[in-house]
């Protein structure tokens, strides 16, 4: 008995799961004859694209979108530098205090988790994980979304609830699943940590504050001026490949000189992806190079790669890239001798800057300009910028299905690959374990049951798994999801009601009767799926070019 209601339970999960289940096997099996755009009907000559794509933005001809969206969509762009608010002005030695803050595990109750815990950089900021694990190992409600370019968002997370970057880094810190602190607690935990006493003075002390304590960390006055225009020049101005690739061209004719230049990152995916283009030109003068000093080939490729992120990271942060606050000395605190004791108002003083609104300015800084950072390497970014052979001809007729047949740049458009709206997809699993009402939590709207924030496609192949809550696994489940017009079916009111009475797994209720939303009269709400959710009709060919193409992302 037992188990024919955990079966009812989580019906809605395995409908969807099973559709899941065939996604890779399902885009290679499926077929339709439909063309894949406007411009070409023969999927075999795609030299057509190329010929459509490899120019200008300005050039390309409009996509095919819905009357309703034609007033507020956007072409494709070049990501900007990110905007901050007046009362929270980028500086770089904010950047680099909030980059120790984001990976700051004292934040949390446990002193075990930062911020950093759920968003790594090595997938684009997010975690790899369906549900984020929190404190006590707890599982959260939702997937946890990438922070890359979360400055370009007017709302944050999944339901939009937090209103800017400063309100969002404070709400895991807070929450019950996550990191489970009060921010009193937080401020407080920093407070007795005497390493960033000078880190908050660098980053929001006033001149006679910095010049006091400059006597004893000389770094927080030298050459501040200096650095500050130079990392306000890094993150304002993005120069082209071309220059970058031209830089690192004049430091390979040095000895051995390991100092990358920004296309190293090229140079070495290039490989991965056997294109005949720019980067495999600077590969092979690498390689031979590398011969010519007699270096291990790929020893030297993967230092200059990792001397490239540095220099990335130097120029943000100037003489504070890879300053780690425990090796600041000499300590505020410390008992040595032979380090100069600080007076302890410079301490106190020191200590008023640590406070719970400067700790979500720093952490919002360091998202804003460094958290950046990896979005602005892809190879759909540098083919916008002018690289036409980025992007290789079957990625190209995946843009184009992008724009036209597939229907995605109804909701992921402009530069931030995103339309910043709230939509329902079908996938809230209404009356099933595992609901979650969305955007509506927030607003109390019916209209919004089921709506989750349109997230940023930028480095979307790095960010599995996919939606709010993680079920689908891969790139292809996802479009096999769109392409089936994420065909899930609204129970009816019976349903609903057994589904709810049902929902009892391990004796946990995971939906409860409450959440179901009546109106004024009592009558059962049901979410509305929005229109822009439309069956594709793609064929497996059409499906592999679309991944392809998000993988340039």
């Amino acid at each position: 008995m037992r188990n024919s209601k955990v079966c009812q339970a989580v019906f809605g999960a395995s409908v969807i799961l099973a559709c899941l289940c065939a996604c890779d096997s399902g885009a290679k099996d499926k077929t339709s004859g439909a063309s894949s755009s406007n411009l070409a009907t023969n999927s075999q000559d795609l030299s057509k694209y190329r010929q459509a794509y490899a120019k200008p933005i300005s050039e390309w001809t409009k996509p095919n979108i819905d009357e309703s969206v034609k007033d507020e969509w956007q072409e494709f762009a070049p990501i900007p530098r990110a905007q901050a608010p007046k009362d929270n002005e980028f500086v770089h030695t904010k950047a680099h205090l909030g980059r120790n803050l984001f990976n700051e595990p004292r934040l949390s109750k446990s002193g075990q988790i930062a911020c950093e815990s759920c968003h790594h950089k090595e997938m684009a900021s997010s975690d790899g994980l369906p549900s984020a694990i929190g404190h006590n190992l707890q599982i959260g409600r939702r997937n946890s979304p990438s922070t890359q370019m979360a400055a370009f968002f007017d709302e944050l997370f999944w339901d939009g609830r937090a209103k800017s970057l400063e309100e969002q880094a404070l709400g895991p810190i807070t929450d019950p699943l996550e990191m489970a602190n009060t921010l009193e607690n937080a401020e407080n935990a920093i407070k007795n940590a005497p390493e960033y006493y000078p880190l908050f003075v660098a980053a929001f002390g006033d001149e006679t504050l910095k010049n006091a304590w400059a006597k004893y960390y000389p770094w927080i006055m030298s050459k501040n001026e200096q650095e500050e225009k130079a990392a306000k020049k890094a993150i304002h101005t993005h120069k082209s490949d071309e220059s970058n690739t031209t830089k690192a061209s004049a430091n390979l004719g040095e000895k051995a000189n390991l100092s990358a230049n920004s296309n190293a990152g090229a140079v070495v995916n290039s490989n991965t992806d056997k294109k005949t283009n720019l980067a495999d030109t600077n590969a092979s003068k690498t390689a031979q190079k590398a011969d010519l000093l007699g270096i291990n080939k790929l020893e030297y490729l993967s230092a200059r790669l990792l001397n490239d992120l540095k220099e990335q990271e130097r120029a943000l942060f100037g003489s504070f890239a890879y300053r780690k606050p425990l090796s600041d000395k000499p300590n505020p605190q410390s008992t040595n001798s032979n380090q100069p004791k600080i007076p302890q108002n410079l301490i106190t003083q020191a200590q008023k800057l640590i406070t719970i609104e400067n700790i979500a300015k720093a952490i919002a800084t360091f998202e804003r300009g460094p958290g950046l950072m990896g979005a602005k390497n892809t190879r759909f970014e540098r083919f916008l910028k002018g690289d036409y052979a980025a992007l290789d001809d079957k990625e190209l007729w995946g843009l184009d299905i992008f724009r036209n047949k597939g229907r995605c740049m109804n909701c992921h458009y402009g530069f931030l690959l995103s339309d910043k709206k709230f939509h329902n997809v079908g996938l809230e699993l209404y009356g099933r374990v595992g609901q979650d009402l969305g955007r509506y939590e927030v607003t109390q709207n019916p209209a919004d049951i089921g709506a989750f924030k349109t997230p940023s496609l930028v480095n979307v192949s790095k960010t599995a798994p996919y939606f709010h809550n993680g079920i689908a696994p891969n790139l292809a489940g996802v479009i096999q999801l769109f392409n089936e017009g994420v065909n899930v079916q609204v129970l009816d009111d019976e349903s609903l009601k057994k589904g709810l009475n049902s929902a009892n797994v391990a004796g946990k209720s995971s939906v409860k009767q409450k959440e179901i939303v009546k109106d004024k009269d009592g009558k059962l709400i049901k979410p509305t799926k929005s229109p822009l959710i439309q069956p594709l009709n793609l064929s497996a060919d059409e499906i592999e070019a679309l991944e392809a193409f998000l993988r340039t992302l």
